[in-house]
């Protein structure tokens, strides 16, 4: 009988997505649910203490087996005038590595906030599988629940309704955590740094238990 379960070599995922007031809530949120899943976030806004940012991106991605992409800054608006091209570019990087150095194994989720958006000015994507959000955290968490189902082949995982009440758990210990530490009641998440929101989001899914 053939074994056809998916190989995976390490559970790190490469996080590409906007760094912006506008989009924290949400990349607060996929950061949690790798965490809850059993990986590791690398993303590179998280380590600032490297003046080379290309290089450090692309060592994290030839370190994760997973990357999660959100695309959706590509378009400009009224009130973004210009298009923010820095995910795209390293999405290309990222499927270049899936495909040289994985074998085509490599698992990666695209995200994008319109249905179809990615088709309007990136091409060369068409006929690649591209979720999109909405813009809206509940539908972000349901997209990411069924990803790590999927290539993990997990089954009895909790809804993505009560991943976000998982969420909102670990935000009231994370306020907590922080006020203890001498942070202000008002600005307890926007004081701290990225790494070290990450180092507490594993602290507390250490403490509380994973889903993978």
């Amino acid at each position: 009988m053939v074994d056809t379960k998916l190989h995976i070599p390490n559970k790190n995922v490469f996080i590409n997505c906007p760094y912006d007031d506008e989009y924290k809530n949400m990349m607060y949120r996929i950061i949690f649910l790798v965490a809850k899943f059993g990986c590791k976030p690398y993303i590179a806004a998280g380590n600032s203490e490297s003046s080379d940012r290309m290089t450090k991106i692309l060592s994290m991605i030839k370190h994760s087996f997973i990357g999660i992409h959100d695309i959706s800054y590509m378009e400009h608006t009224p009130e973004k005038p210009l298009a923010r091209f820095n995910m795209p570019f390293e999405l290309g990087i990222d499927f270049a590595h899936k495909y040289y150095c994985h074998n085509g194994k490599k698992r990666l989720l695209i995200l994008q906030k319109k249905q179809f958006l990615s088709q309007k000015v990136l091409s060369d994507l068409s006929g690649v599988d591209i979720e999109a959000h909405n813009g809206k955290d509940e539908e972000l968490i349901k997209i990411i629940r069924n990803f790590f189902c999927s290539i993990f082949s997990l089954s009895n995982v909790v809804s993505s309704t009560k991943l976000n009440d998982e969420f909102f758990l670990f935000n009231g210990w994370l306020r907590n955590r922080l006020l203890a530490l001498g942070f202000s009641q008002n600005e307890y998440l926007n004081e701290p740094t990225l790494s070290e929101f990450i180092i507490y989001t594993l602290e507390y899914v250490n403490s509380v238990g994973t889903h993978y």
